[in-house]
């Protein structure tokens, strides 16, 4: 039996020009009825099997510019399906960009298949829904390949079938190349929601409870029956207007306003999953943490590591004399984690320090301090934030190596003040602005140290805020502003850092 698979052709790992061996193991038979696949990372659906034979993360060069791309393949016996998708920063619908793309794109494929004895059938213009995109068919060898490529504002994708049977790309063969379609942005949220089940935390008892001075949504500041609140922002990072919005955190409350669930986001996607409600006497929550993707990996492989099991933190308030909240402590014993807020509240002038103690290290690992001036409405109207170095590598102690994610904002905020981010270790380079802006999600390996040295201040910043509200008096846009410290020679420098938009639902 003749089988072939897809060989990279030049940088473009889409095109099946080639004939080879295939193991048996990837060999699939079509079902009588296929399924659907759908991807949230692509963001399409395809009349193919929900399981893809392969998977791969690509930078394609096109038009002189590398787009992070992720390519799939399904694997039968006498065709195989491929399908791309790539992203880069400019409207690829602009005219001069959307020619300059084609062409090129156009050009390769074309140089490729004459390199390999190729002869193009059939090519011209084609659109998706409206779309730009190229239609180009190819026969070499006994292998027939159907390739379509358009692009949709910041991104393009490529749809192609190469058969190596006498059949040609026939009705069947058409049929799959049409069912390919964009999701819609209620088929998107369906598969997050999909995808939350998969690792949220079982549900907590909300009984007995226990009664507090104020609720969780009233010492959030907000007011009215709050049912839930999704929170979703912008960033300028360092551009004059901010990029793609993005989710942040989905909060859901009881009709008393107590915390029933949580969602915190990362990449566009769900990440972190909460369940609270009271456990042994106390009030506690349960974190669990999505395990890694194999289509998040983009640029380079993705290490399969396994998250940690969910964890059940309990968790404490004190209260002062006056019966403003003064403390709130969470606790987990596997692992040996606490998280402590301390407020003070004076005069409209509110202090909220963080600290956290983990299993890696005897003392804080991480700390913070924010001190705000409120509004008339409760909300930080202006802020000064400090933020500690938590590890100073010394001689003593036991030195750990971990990967964390680099804070993007505090990179850009640093580079607005004229300063330079301190490397994580302190030795190795620390990521620059151009950096962070092509990728958001930039990680870093760190040298932490287990020695009980005490946290060092490691920056610290400058804010104000402005806002919207609804009819509640709950804001539900805010800017934050860096204000960059003057010197005798300039006046003060307000510049825009991130805009948080906040959808709320009511009882």
């Amino acid at each position: 039996m003749k089988i072939f698979v897809f060989r990279p052709i030049l940088r473009i790992a889409i095109f099946s020009l080639a004939l080879a061996g295939l193991p048996l193991f990837l060999i699939l038979t079509r079902a009588q009825q296929v399924n659907e696949f759908r991807t949230i990372f692509g963001g399409f659906a395809i009349k193919l099997p929900e399981k893809y034979s392969e998977y791969k993360p690509a930078s394609l060069k096109i038009a002189n510019y590398s787009f992070p791309a992720r390519i799939y393949r399904w694997n039968f016996e006498h065709e195989i399906f491929s399908i791309s998708t790539g992203e880069g920063t400019n409207d690829l619908e602009k005219p001069e960009y959307t020619k300059l793309f084609l062409d090129d794109l156009r050009k390769q494929y074309a140089d490729a298949c004459l390199k390999q004895n190729g002869t193009l059938i059939d090519e011209g213009a084609w659109s998706f829904e409206g779309h730009p995109g190229w239609q180009m068919v190819e026969r070499h060898a006994g292998l027939v390949v159907n390739l379509r490529f358009f692009v949709i504002g910041t991104h393009f994708y490529t749809i192609s079938v190469a058969v190596n049977d006498n059949l040609g790309v026939n009705e069947a063969r058409q049929n799959t190349l049409d069912s390919f379609r964009l999701l819609t942005a209620t088929e998107v949220a369906e598969e997050k929601e999909r995808l939350i089940q998969t690792f949220a935390p079982p549900a907590l008892p909300q009984q007995p409870a226990i009664n507090r001075p104020m609720s969780d949504a009233q010492e959030d500041n907000l007011r009215g029956p709050v049912k839930s609140i999704y929170v979703e922002e912008e960033q300028y990072l360092g551009k004059a207007q901010p990029l793609t919005r993005f989710p942040r955190l989905r909060e859901q409350f009881d009709q008393n306003g107590y915390l029933v669930s949580k969602i915190e986001y990362l990449d566009f996607l769900p990440y972190k999953a909460y369940s609270y409600g009271y456990a042994d006497g106390a009030r506690a929550y349960i974190v669990s943490e999505r395990p890694s993707l194999e289509e998040q990996a983009a640029f380079a492989l993705l290490k399969k590591v396994q998250p940690p099991p969910p964890q059940l933190f309990k968790v404490e308030r004190r209260y002062d004399k006056a019966g403003w909240l003064a403390e709130v402590r969470a606790s987990t014993d596997k692992p040996k984690i606490e998280q402590v807020y301390s407020y003070k509240e004076k005069n409209s002038t509110r202090e909220t320090t963080f600290s956290e103690r983990d299993r890696f290290a005897r003392d804080i690992s991480t700390k913070w301090k924010s001190t705000v001036q409120l509004d008339s409405n409760g909300n930080p109207l202006a802020e000064t934030r400090i933020d500690y170095a938590p590890f100073v590598i010394t001689a003593g102690g036991q030195l750990i190596s971990t990967e964390k994610q680099v804070n993007s904002h505090q990179v850009v905020t640093d580079a607005i003040r004229g300063e330079t981010m301190i490397s994580p270790n302190g030795t190795t380079r620390p990521p620059s602005v151009a950096e962070v802006n092509k990728n958001p999600n930039l990680t870093q390996r760190v040298i932490q140290s287990t020695s009980a040295d005490a946290p060092k201040v490691g920056s610290e910043s400058t804010y104000s805020y402005a806002y919207e509200y609804d009819s509640h008096g709950n804001w539900t846009r805010r800017v934050q502003n860096l204000v960059k410290k003057a010197d005798k020679s300039t006046a003060a420098l307000t510049v825009p850092l991130t805009v948080t938009y906040r959808t709320i639902t009511y009882y």
